[in-house]
């Protein structure tokens, strides 16, 4: 289990928004399913996922919802993800993404607006 300074939470008008340093998602994909329904995440941002390429998404399945990822490139380590439930509108926005900054971007289209949401990792050495 992580520790609790590990974990945060917002809740913005009815949509819960989790956020954690997940260091290798692969190996914590049940525990991170866990933790979505336990806090009732309807998105979340993982920082520190250390995928790459040979990791597909089916193994970082989680049901009922969806993965937006952006993997670190040219190193181990690092990389960002936000899983969101599959029933909210949306969408992912990778021309907000930066070559130089490890973030992931997506919109969401509420009834009277729309906002961006997004994950950002900026590793302690940079």
């Amino acid at each position: 289990m992580l520790p609790r300074s590990a974990l945060q939470q917002l809740t913005t008008h009815a949509m819960v928004i989790g956020f954690l340093n997940i260091c290798s998602l692969r190996y914590k994909v049940d525990m991170l399913a866990a933790l979505i329904r336990e806090r009732h995440w309807d998105v979340v941002g993982t920082v520190e996922t250390w995928l790459d390429t040979s990791v597909g998404n089916g193994e970082l399945n989680i049901e009922g919802y969806s993965l937006v990822r952006n993997d670190r490139q040219g190193r181990k380590g690092g990389g960002v993800c936000l899983y969101f439930r599959s029933s909210l509108p949306i969408k992912p926005r990778p021309d907000l993404n930066q070559a130089d900054l490890e973030s992931i971007w997506v919109e969401f289209s509420g009834k009277d607006r729309c906002q961006l949401i997004g994950c950002i990792y900026r590793p302690p050495d940079e």
